[in-house]
């Protein structure tokens, strides 16, 4: 079962402890198991701005609430800015 409290303590200590790799294998594990996320978290709406999609934000981490189809790969140039 999916828990979004403790997903983002996992994911707070281990940036601070081990960083972004170690998240990037926390975050792998739980989308393992996507039932249990959508269990957890409701879907958004496609009308939904993008700030109904912030799940937590701290200086160390932010979840976002995210759905990209099976197989999407990304361009291979892409800038992620953060804000």
């Amino acid at each position: 079962m999916f828990d979004l409290g403790q997903f983002v303590t996992e994911c707070r200590i281990a940036a601070s402890r081990q960083g972004p790799a170690s998240v990037l294998e926390i975050m792998r594990q739980v989308v393992a198991d996507p039932e249990a996320i959508k269990s957890a978290v409701s879907a958004l709406s496609p009308s939904a701005s993008i700030a109904d999609a912030i799940l937590h934000r701290a200086e160390d981490v932010l979840v976002l609430n995210a759905t990209v189809p099976p197989r999407l790969r990304p361009p291979k140039r892409m800038v992620i800015l953060h804000v």
